[in-house]
Order: structure tokens, then sequence, then C-alpha cells
């Protein structure tokens, strides 16, 4: 499995950290595998990306350098793993409705409002407002069937 191994160094640490680094290298236990890493302009955090099968082997690797560092080890998945298992799940609309149930709520909101103190003429005007609405839901998504909506006010 890939972990992101994110270093936060302590302050001021980071000329010891690589004096040691060059005088014992990574002090890793077998199984635990340096894959690459990143480190900020500052020399205050380090992104290395490593792999292992024995998430344990972590605490014997972080012992060494704790008087130094602390850390944060998130296990990871790559694009191409992520973009796999995304195409397996349905869908969801952030309504969890379809467009019948946004077109009365929005009709109905429409039709209310301007209803309130309202003559004939106005009242003529919001039930055209909400057939045109049904016209175009039928050809748009959710988002634009709301921005139609607002923008045009009907």
């Amino acid at each position: 499995m890939l972990y992101m191994v994110i270093e936060h160094f302590k302050e001021g640490t980071a000329p010891e950290i690589y004096r040691r680094f060059r005088q014992k290298g990574r002090m890793m236990p077998e199984g635990l595998e340096y894959i690459s890493s990143w480190i900020d302009l500052s020399f205050k955090i380090c992104w290395q990306l490593m792999q292992t099968e024995d998430l344990a082997l972590f605490d014997k690797w972080t012992a060494n350098w704790r008087d130094l560092v602390d850390f944060e080890i998130v296990p990871v998945r790559t694009s191409v793993e992520a973009i796999e298992i995304m195409k397996s799940k349905p869908e969801r609309h952030s309504s969890g409705f379809g467009h019948e149930f946004a077109v009365a709520n929005v009709s109905t909101t429409l039709l209310c409002s301007r209803r309130r103190g309202s003559d004939d003429a106005d009242a003529s005007h919001s039930e055209a407002a909400t057939r045109r609405l049904w016209s175009i839901a039928a050809t748009c998504s959710l988002n634009e069937l709301a921005r139609r909506a607002v923008w045009s006010r009907l």
C-alpha cells in the first residue's frame, strides 16, 4: 500500500536532519520502500511517498527521526486507481430529486411570489412562466434549469 509521509521539521533542525541523513542514510527497516520525496523551499516540510504492506514498520523508522521531525502518515492511492474506483460509483444529483420536483418547486415559488397582491394579468404571466419552465426542463440539467430561472426571471 502507498503512504504519503508528511514530515514537519522541528524548528531549526533541517541542518541536523541532512547531517544525519548523510551519515546514516534513511535508516528504514526492510519492507518499507522509499519511492520519492519533495521538500518545501523553506526546509520545514518534506513529503515522502512510501510503500509497505506492514504499517508497523513506520514505527521502527520514525523512531530514528522523532527527535527532529513530527510525522503524519496518510494512506493514499494513485489517481489512476481513484478513477477506476469512481467509474463504478453511481452518479448523485445534489438535490436527490429529478427535474419534475425541481420544476414543481420553482414553479410554485414563482406562482406564490407573483400572486401575493397581484392582479389577473400577473397570474396569467406566472402561468406562462411555468409553461416555459416545463419546456426548458425537458432539455437541460438541474443546474442549468436553476440558472435560467434565476437569471431570466421568467
